[in-house]
């Protein structure tokens, strides 16, 4: 049985204070290179709120860069499940899988805390 190892990256959608906002093209520009150096996978985090910085969506980012790659596969590393509306959210996920041709993927992780 042949074992393969799958690379991906982790795209870059977070800015903290002090540095320049990430542009559009620099966003789409890092998926396609990714793409076209032949990873597996590019994948973004999911915050809601976060002081210190600023964050992209996740899903509106996944949504840009499915319509702009063919091959390589996205997702999500954290999908903060809990603080969306889970149907929402749900249709979102499907939506993404359908303008990425069935490229995007998830694993959903719950986690509770008192």
């Amino acid at each position: 049985m042949k074992q393969t190892i799958d690379f991906g990256l982790h795209l870059p959608i977070i800015k903290f204070k002090g540095e320049a906002d990430h542009s559009r093209e620099q966003i789409l520009s890092y998926a396609k290179k990714a793409e076209y150096l032949g990873y597996d996978y590019l994948v973004v985090n999911d915050h809601i709120v976060f002081r210190t910085t600023s964050w992209l969506d996740a899903l509106t980012t996944l949504s840009a860069v499915a319509a702009i790659t063919s091959r390589i596969k996205i997702g999500t590393s954290i999908l903060n499940i809990v603080a969306r509306n889970p149907i929402v959210c749900i249709k979102a996920l499907a939506g993404i899988d359908i303008l990425s041709s069935g490229d995007y993927s998830q694993e959903l992780v719950l986690v509770h805390t008192k």
